[in-house]
């Protein structure tokens, strides 16, 4: 459910309402829109089928958040204002990433480098 809300929330929404789609052209905007509302379509899809096949695949569509999120510096005017953006995009993938290390059941299998006698 949570990697479906990633890909549904911001990312999904911001790029079906997004007035710079104007700059996209037609076959770039066609699959953003497809994959924005496949990415969607799987927010109800969790109370109907199993989460995991959800989860499975909503991992096709993560690439929505990059690309999303690498452009969601554009909406702002300034540089200060662009700079916050970009410090809260860092901000919010840390804090994802801090979260799933600290708190999930199998995270200490996926650090890298833990050679047992050190």
């Amino acid at each position: 459910m949570i990697r479906v809300a990633m890909n549904a929330v911001q990312p999904s929404y911001s790029s079906l309402v997004a007035t710079s789609s104007r700059h996209r052209r037609g076959r770039e905007r066609k699959l953003w829109f497809w994959f924005s509302l496949f990415a969607l379509a799987c927010v109800p899809l969790i109370m109907v089928l199993p989460s995991t096949a959800v989860d499975r695949v909503a991992l096709y569509f993560i690439p929505i958040q990059m690309y999303v999120f690498s452009r969601l510096h554009r909406i702002a005017k300034t540089t200060i204002g662009r700079t916050r953006v970009v410090v809260a995009v860092v901000a919010y993938y840390a804090l994802v990433q801090f979260v799933w290390l600290n708190y999930a059941g199998h995270s200490r299998l996926w650090v890298p480098y833990q050679f047992m006698p050190l």
